[in-house]
């Protein structure tokens, strides 16, 4: 889902570049009598309405250099209704570039800015996104680009961006609220991207199946980010990561073969037990009421999902207990040590039963503690 929205806002952030830096290589007594047609006929291609308050193109004072911004952009999918909300809107895009190449048919993109957004992405219950025809363009038209757009040491600039997913089919739905991401992208090979910047943002709720809740429900999330985007799969490099009141460090794996296992791993030199509790989807969050640790405890954590509809991550997790007053159940224990492994789910061949509230698995070892003045070991 994640790497799919990504995918999505990437294309969307290109198509609305080309779009505007149309301008750049027509003289510019001409586009201000037909600027307003081009890009209606461009949105139109991908199956999409356009409407905007106003283009602006500035170019003669700062040549080479241009920038060119529209202002209240709106674009939704010309088969939905009016009633429903638009696929993006848009406070202000902007884009600046370079003509400097223009001779050798490649126009440098150096900087894009989105203020005051949201993308509105929801299927309906076919499957099919409000998004007209823009996802299906890069496999319908294998033509040459007329111009070649250069984007390797592009600035990326979101400030207030609204994101909202919804795929009923899949029981899969991700809301948040980019509150700034600043990134610098690299091309070091064609087919290859770098990306290395940082990011703000409140997620509302991220959700791999609806009904068993969504995990980040109203939670802040911040931090530094190096992302590869290659081929075979979308890499984040170990990073620290502010989520809730809690650091962490992360990384992840999201394959883009159908089908395969990604994974995200994170850890915590001294995790909250309930603040964490609180970051699970609603189902595992009850389950784990049974349990409780009283003062903060080294955890790292694996989670594998192939993100396919219906999926429900695996969660591994080990532990480790130097003290701590725990609570297993209806049982008390105090000045606990022990090293342990917890899975939220087990496979069939293991002794799982899918859907089960039972489906969990425990591994204790090297453990030792009171229960009420009994030591136990």
């Amino acid at each position: 889902m994640l790497k799919r929205i990504l995918r999505w806002l990437l294309v969307l952030l290109g198509l609305l570049a080309l779009v505007l830096v149309i301008a750049v290589v027509v003289i510019n007594n001409y586009l201000a009598s037909t600027q307003e047609k081009l890009l209606h006929e461009a949105m139109a291609s991908a199956g999409l309405k356009v409407a905007f308050r106003e283009l602006d193109l500035r170019i003669w004072r700062t040549f080479p250099e241009a920038s060119i911004s529209l202002d209240s952009l709106v674009l939704r999918d010309s088969t939905r209704s009016l009633q429903q909300p638009p696929l993006l809107q848009v406070e202000k895009f902007s884009v600046d570039v370079s003509v400097a190449s223009i001779l050798s048919k490649t126009l440098d993109i150096r900087k894009v800015e989105l203020n005051d957004a949201a993308l509105y992405l929801k299927s309906d219950s076919t499957g099919i996104f409000n998004a007209g025809q823009l996802f299906t363009l890069g496999s319908t038209n294998k033509k040459a680009p007329v111009i070649n757009l250069n984007w390797d040491g592009l600035i990326v600039d979101l400030t207030e961006v609204d994101l909202q997913y919804h795929h009923a089919i899949s029981n899969k739905q991700m809301e948040a609220l980019v509150h700034r991401l600043k990134a610098e992208v690299y091309r070091p090979e064609a087919d290859s991207v770098r990306l290395k910047g940082e990011l703000d943002l409140y997620s509302r709720g991220i959700a791999f199946n609806t009904e068993v809740g969504a995990y980040l429900q109203e939670t802040p999330l911040s931090g530094q980010l190096e992302v590869s985007l290659d081929p075979t799969a979308w890499t984040l490099s170990p990073t620290r990561l502010s989520v809730g009141e809690q650091e962490f460090t992360a990384s992840a794996s999201i394959s883009r073969q159908a089908g395969d296992t990604s994974y995200l791993h994170l850890a915590n030199e001294n995790l909250d037990y309930e603040r964490s509790r609180l970051l699970l989807h609603d189902v595992l969050q009850e389950r784990l009421t049974k349990y409780h640790v009283s003062t903060p405890f080294p955890v790292t954590a694996r989670i594998a999902t192939t993100l396919e509809q219906n999926d429900d991550p695996e969660i591994a997790t080990t532990f480790t207990l130097n003290g701590q007053s725990v609570r297993l159940l209806q049982n008390n224990f105090k000045d606990v040590h022990l090293n342990g492994t917890f899975i939220n789910r087990l496979s069939p061949a293991k002794g799982g039963i899918p859907g089960s509230r039972k489906n969990l698995f425990f591994s204790l070892d090297s453990v030792s503690g009171y229960r009420e003045d009994v030591f136990i070991t």
